[in-house]
């Protein structure tokens, strides 16, 4: 695809542009070097200015941070010879009052002792230092403060903090475990004021090498604040210290190092900065470090920030006592380029008048001699419309008269010509319609059309050729797909540019709406004059099935590549010799000894014996040899499974495999094994497995003896069907079963049973049922008991219940016959009876 048609200069430009563009290029040129030569003096005053800002806060730094030390081993002095003693803690209330008045850069000095005792003294801003006290003996561990009057005794309680942990606290921590003096971890606090402090801490050791004390100054990182803010950096430069994790110590803005979130004090991170030179900092350090920690030496650096640019100073400070912090100045540019900008405009001001004289003088030197020329042109406009009945009058200008006639020999020329061009075009077209793909020319002029193009291009594009010829119904940029089109357009005129051959693979429309891949070669041609394209001549071809073939390739490959990359293993290619060819693939994360060639640099000697010896076998019978072995990686040990396979006559593939976590596995499966067969074998209650269908998959000899076999296998080769070789009542076995299938489990469930011997004795058994992961059933486990002796005894206990009620009730009628015949009604009935002749009353 051609794209439109360049724009033409006229003569009289040709001739005025260079003559001004000359007085442009010396003038910028002037401009351009002012301008380097002050830029690079911005820069040498800048790096002064931030070399000179860095050494003052560096030595600030070291003057300020030196006290707190100095202060700790004042009070290790002291306490060595005897003036300060650990057990008298109102001495040493007013020794850290009086402290810390002569030392007023330290916003609290205190100390604490293994035995859980605090007390130190505490900057109040406009008044006299407060004094605080903790030991761990006091109830809840509150925290006390109290305020003090002008000699160091304390006054009211300011406040009481609940639940202190002097061993925990950081500070101490920090000093127990660094075992000399040290910097704490920064850290912010509100009482009496917000503030960031800064712990210096020293541990005291008794003379048996035991702690006996730590002593600890905080000082006050706003005082920081406050020295930096008095730096001049330019005119809106910024200074900022930081810690290796981005937290702020302190900056040269208002703004305090921390944040208020919900009522709470929080560090600040460079990043949440209000200064917004500060934020740049922190966002450029960020995409260009990976950790502020790999920085170790003074940069210069420069970064965009809003469209300026700002000059940037990193510089590590450190000190003996393991204080790792990064002072960074930051400088606008802009800062110092005022005279410079200055000096550009003047340049700039230079130019355009010296740009306006050129104009002047070039269109009257060109009206002059472009006269003549203006003729020719219109001459050639009326050849180039197909006039060929063209000649030029002769002119006074020699060089112009022989351009007249030369365009007179080329107008009779051209007449020749264009009677030749008419027999080539007919045989051209016979080549072109034998060619597969499809012969265009484009003609460049205005926005550009095809001039022609044949007729295959309805078989590469669903659509007549003649449509696309001079755009009658449709441009081909139409067809081209709209995502390839910029591409399309940019490869030609680059094409056109070069004055050389393109070659381009792209995507087009097809009349039925698929989308083919065709491929394009075109070269452009150009007026006489060499500058001016008059057309593109190539040729498309249909190579949507080539490019059907490469992606299905690509993805076989993609496919191939990912799956090889996938393996857990590591993959080596290895020739007979060990000698290893080409890198190591997989994902495994035992890798190769570094600058390891061959299996014996690799691996141990006798690791690399057994591999060449697999190795060796592999080669000789073509067959897969695999075998185990353990290999000590970085002190760890480490199982590994090599699988060795031929892949040609001298060399093999050796895939290693890290099988630690699987040997692991099976060594506590064993474990768990024979601890569950202990339990097993050596239980006292029948223990067993079985079939939903009714036979034993697994009893334990204490099941065996209840039944009376011998031993388990004994019970499992000779019961086959539990409901009728040990059921004495089958609708006990059935009612197990309908238990067990709607409720899972079953406890307590009585039943009799035959033993070997034909014994009948009472069992019960608690069992439930075991299912895979997707519910089926796959057997039943459970504990069987021998009841036989509960249940005679039940059986014995109700006889004598029986019993007992029997003689109750005849003891019971006894009674009621005494109580009968006791009674005056029986009395009398006795006596009649007694009273009756009995001779008389059967007579």
């Amino acid at each position: 695809m051609a794209p439109s048609s360049v724009k033409k200069l006229p003569l009289r430009m040709t001739f005025i542009v260079p003559f001004v563009l000359q007085i442009i290029a010396a003038v910028g040129l002037t401009g351009w070097l002012s301008f380097r030569n002050g830029q690079r003096a911005v820069n040498d005053l800048s790096k002064q200015l931030r070399a000179e800002t860095t050494a003052r806060v560096e030595q600030q730094l070291d003057q300020y941070l030196r006290t707190p030390h100095l202060i700790n081993q004042i009070n290790a002095d002291d306490l060595r010879i005897g003036k300060l003693s650990l057990e008298d803690i109102p001495q040493l209330e007013r020794h850290f009052w009086q402290q810390i008045q002569r030392f007023p850069s330290a916003s609290y000095i205190y100390m604490g002792t293994p035995s859980e005792i605090f007390s130190g003294a505490e900057q109040v801003p406009e008044k006299l230092p407060n004094v605080a006290y903790w030991t761990g003996e006091s109830p809840q561990g509150i925290f006390e403060t109290y305020a003090t009057d002008d000699q160091g005794y304390r006054r009211e309680l300011v406040s009481e903090v609940e639940g202190y942990d002097l061993l925990g606290r950081p500070w101490y921590q920090a000093a127990a475990q660094s075992g000399a003096p040290v910097w704490g971890n920064i850290y912010v606090w509100s009482a009496p004021y917000p503030n960031v402090a800064l712990p210096a801490v020293q541990p005291i050791y008794d003379n048996n090498g035991t702690l006996a004390a730590v002593f600890s100054v905080d000082i006050s990182l706003l005082a920081i604040n406050d020295f930096l803010k008095t730096l001049e950096v330019g005119e809106t430069g910024e200074v900022v210290i930081l810690e290796r994790d981005g937290l702020v110590v302190s900056s040269s803005t208002e703004d305090p190092p921390f944040l208020e979130v919900e009522g709470e004090q929080q560090r600040l991170q460079a990043a949440q900065s209000e200064s917004s030179l500060i934020q740049g900092t922190a966002q450029f350090l960020s995409q260009n470090y990976e950790s502020l920690e790999a920085i170790d030496q003074p940069q210069q650096l420069s970064f965009e920030l809003n469209g300026e640019r700002q000059l940037l100073q990193l510089t590590p400070y450190q000190d003996e006592y393991g204080l790792d912090w990064l002072i960074a100045v930051v400088i606008p540019e802009a800062d110092f380029m005022q005279q410079i900008h200055a000096n550009t405009r003047n340049t700039l001001l230079l130019c355009v008048g010296a740009l306006g004289t050129a104009i002047v003088v070039g269109i009257l030197t060109t009206r002059w001699i472009t006269r003549p020329l203006k003729q020719i042109s219109e001459a050639s406009n009326q050849l180039a419309q197909g006039n060929l009945n063209q000649q030029v009058a002769p002119s006074n200008i020699r060089e112009i008269n022989t351009l007249g006639k030369s365009f007179n020999s080329m107008a009779g020329q051209l007449r020749q010509s264009f009677s030749a061009l008419r027999q080539s075009e007919e045989r051209f077209r016979g080549l072109v319609d034998n060619v597969p793909g499809a012969i265009y020319r484009y003609c460049c002029e205005g926005d550009g059309m095809m001039d022609y193009i044949s007729d295959a291009m309805q078989d590469i594009s669903g659509y007549p050729a003649r449509e696309f010829i001079h755009n009658q119904v449709r441009s081909y940029s139409s067809i081209v797909h709209p995502e390839d089109r910029d591409m399309v357009k940019v490869v030609v005129e680059r094409g056109i540019v070069n004055r050389e051959a393109f070659v381009l693979d792209y995507r087009i429309q097809h009349r039925d709406g698929r989308i083919r891949w065709v491929y394009e070669k075109g070269q452009a041609v150009f007026q006489t004059d060499g500058q001016t394209p008059l057309f593109i001549d190539g040729a498309i071809f249909d190579i949507t099935e080539r490019k059907e073939a490469e992606e299905a390739l690509r993805q076989s490959e993609a496919t191939n590549s990912a799956l090889v990359y996938a393996i857990p293993d590591l993959l080596l290619r290895v020739r007979r010799d060990g000698s290893y060819v080409g890198e190591a693939i997989g994902t495994h994360r035992f890798k190769l000894t570094p600058g390891a060639k061959s299996v014996r640099e690799a691996l141990p000697l006798a690791l690399a014996e057994q591999q060449m010896f697999a190795i060796e076998k592999t080669l000789h019978t073509g067959d897969l040899q695999m075998y185990e072995h353990r290999l000590l990686v970085d002190g760890e040990a480490v199982d590994q499974e090599v699988r060795v396979v031929s892949i040609g006559a001298d060399e093999v593939l050796v895939m290693v495999r890290d099988i630690s976590d699987r040997k692991r596995a099976e060594e506590a499966l064993r474990i768990t094994e024979e601890n569950y067969r202990s339990i097993f074998e050596n239980a006292l209650e029948g223990i067993f497995q079985s079939s939903p269908d009714g036979y034993f998959i697994n009893v334990n000899p204490a099941l065996a003896r209840i039944y009376g076999y011998d031993s388990p296998e004994e019970m499992l080769q000779s019961v086959t069907n539990i409901g009728e070789q040990l059921y004495v009542d089958s609708d006990r076995r059935a009612e197990f079963r309908r238990l067990i299938e709607t409720q899972g489990t079953v406890k307590d469930f009585e039943y009799r049973c035959y033993c070997k011997d034909g014994s009948i004795i009472w069992t019960q058994i608690d069992a439930r049922v075991v299912t895979d992961s997707t519910g089926k059933v796959l057997y039943y486990e459970g504990i069987v008991q021998d009841i036989t002796d509960r249940k005679r005894r039940e059986a014995d206990l109700k006889r004598q219940l029986e019993d007992l009620r029997i003689e109750i009730d005849e003891k019971k009628r006894k009674e009621e016959v005494a109580t009968l015949t006791a009674s005056g009604y029986f009395q009398e009935v006795q006596q009649e009876i007694a009273e009756v002749d009995l001779d008389k009353f059967w007579s």
